[in-house]
């Protein structure tokens, strides 16, 4: 099975820290955090208004290792990504509690885009160890306190794989806005894939690049000699292009796809257009 696959290629990616052997304190992110170029809260503005010193966010219950502080910020290694973080929205925990958060025994993952609850956001994919289930809410642990989410917009373990449960989880996204690196409570390309997917627990690379170059995986070319048309693939997939991704939600004869597109855009699901089919490289089916 491709997810499988993608699951074991992630596992292996170049861009993976193994967070046991980097020295450090132990810390974990307690509320959904921006991860930053420099210790700095400034903007570096790109060609389209967004805010280039934002990598991307960290959502709560990462472990990361703490590399150093400066001022207000703390440099820290996450799974896939490293770079300056407020030190509020981070807890130093001991090796223990650090143990429980990267493997919990129960846990919970998140499948609303984005829930808010005690001055807190939690973004979809978010996993938490599961305490116990009060009438409509359920009962998760932080490193500082407990936090109470709707029921509703949580599965107790990991969502079950089924490409139904996967397009569902995708569209609730239709009509977020786009955020550079997901901040702002946007989402980017790479970043809905890789919330979307965290809900089966596959934990994807952050970045397109890295997406798309999993060892393992069987990409088909959709370019080049013995190119596919995204008319043959099955639905859903993955359509990889040069610095973007989409999600192919309908095959056949009018393929339709859904994606962050750029700055001032909406996530969307629209037909597969020939301007966009011209930059399509390669796509995984689902």
């Amino acid at each position: 099975m491709a997810l499988e696959e993608l699951k074991s290629g992630a596992g292996k990616s170049a861009d993976l820290y193994d967070l046991l052997k980097i020295p450090g304190e132990r810390g974990v992110v307690c509320s959904l955090a921006e991860v930053r170029k420099g210790p700095t809260l400034g903007r570096q503005e790109g060609a389209f208004g967004e805010n280039l010193n934002i990598l991307c966010t960290f959502s709560p219950g990462e472990p990361v290792v703490i590399l150093k502080e400066e001022g207000d910020f703390f440099l820290v290694c996450g799974a896939f990504y490293r770079g300056w973080i407020l030190k509020t929205r981070i807890n130093r925990v001991t090796a223990a509690q650090f143990e429980n958060f990267r493997k919990p025994f129960l846990w919970a993952v998140v499948t609303e885009p984005l829930v808010t609850a005690e001055n807190r956001q939690f973004d979809m994919g978010t996993v938490l160890p599961f305490l116990f289930e009060e009438g409509n809410f359920s009962l998760l642990h932080l490193p500082d306190q407990g936090v109470r989410l709707p029921t509703a917009s949580l599965h107790i373990g990991f969502v079950p794989y089924e490409r139904s449960a996967l397009l569902s989880l995708a569209r609730k996204y239709i009509g977020v806005p786009y955020g550079w690196g997901n901040a702002g409570g946007g989402v980017d390309c790479s970043g809905l894939i890789q919330r979307v997917f965290r809900c089966f627990g596959v934990f994807l690379p952050r970045n397109v690049a890295a997406q798309r170059r999993l060892p393992g995986v069987n990409y088909l070319p959709l370019s080049g000699e013995n190119a596919r048309k995204p008319e043959e693939l099955s639905a859903p997939a993955l359509l990889f292009a040069k610095g973007h991704v989409l999600l192919l939600t309908e095959g056949g004869e009018h393929p339709t796809v859904l994606h962050a597109p750029h700055t001032g855009s909406f996530v969307l699901e629209e037909p597969l257009t020939e301007e966009r089919r011209a930059t399509l490289l390669s796509a995984v089916e689902l």
